[in-house]
């Protein structure tokens, strides 16, 4: 879920950003009109996204101010000015603005940045947890590899069986090279997990089959892959 922080002086802006970002399905919001609450807030929900307006009338701080006092303490959050006056972008250097949107806000705009920095949260996300990271009909999904059986081609289509049975836009081989040592090709059409096989059993002339452990598909394999996995696991 991504967490934004709104810092908006201006009351009427602050609920329009508030509404807008509603809108957006897996999100958490918090705002205020504060330049010392931003910076708490920062500290205490570690937010991803940060849309501040530069000006902000008699308060502490101004929006590039506060964006320096939160990078001090967290160089990965993704900061936006919101804006009227965009002579101040040299001086947003500093702290790595990742856009601008100019007021008056376009609903559009803000509502597909927001989205575009919402897949690159989940792919930082996916790189530090052991995650596999996806394209699944126009989204992004994470799935745990140690919960992936098995991955296969079927009519084109990639199918990968965890948990849930997943559709992906995404080669058998990137997908491979995204999940490391313990995934083998067994078939042109199957990559394994090979912590998930139960059994291996032949069922034709250059054909085998693998089992699972607590999970009711099978994968097939070659006669070749068999022969690679016999050197790969020493059996």
């Amino acid at each position: 879920m991504l967490k934004i922080l709104i810092l908006e002086d201006e009351k009427y802006t602050r609920e329009f950003l508030h509404a807008v970002l509603e809108e957006i399905p897996d999100i958490n919001i918090y705002s205020t009109g504060s330049s010392i609450e931003a910076v708490k807030y920062a500290k205490d929900y570690g937010p991803d996204l940060i849309l501040l307006d530069i000006e902000l009338d008699q308060d502490d701080y101004n929006g590039i101010e506060v964006a320096q006092k939160i990078y001090d303490f967290n160089q990965e959050v993704f900061f936006v000015f919101v804006t009227a006056y965009t002579k101040y972008a040299i001086d947003s250097f500093v702290v790595h603005p990742y856009s601008y949107i100019v007021k008056p806000v376009d609903v559009g705009e803000l509502s597909n940045l927001v989205l575009e920095i919402a897949d690159k949260v989940k792919l930082r996300y996916a790189q530090k947890h052991q995650m596999l990271s996806v394209k699944s009909n126009n989204e992004i999904i994470l799935i745990s590899k140690q919960d992936i059986y098995f991955i296969e081609i079927l009519n084109k289509t990639l199918f990968i069986h965890a948990q849930n049975v997943y559709k992906a836009k995404i080669s058998l081989r990137e997908v491979q090279a995204k999940l490391g040592k313990d995934f083998i090709r067994v078939h042109r059409s199957y990559v394994v997990n090979i912590n998930k096989i139960k059994n291996i059993s032949e069922i034709g002339d250059r054909t085998y089959q693998i089992e699972f452990c607590d999970y009711p598909h099978k994968a097939q394999m070659s006669r070749y892959h068999y022969n690679k996995l016999k050197l790969y696991l020493d059996f």
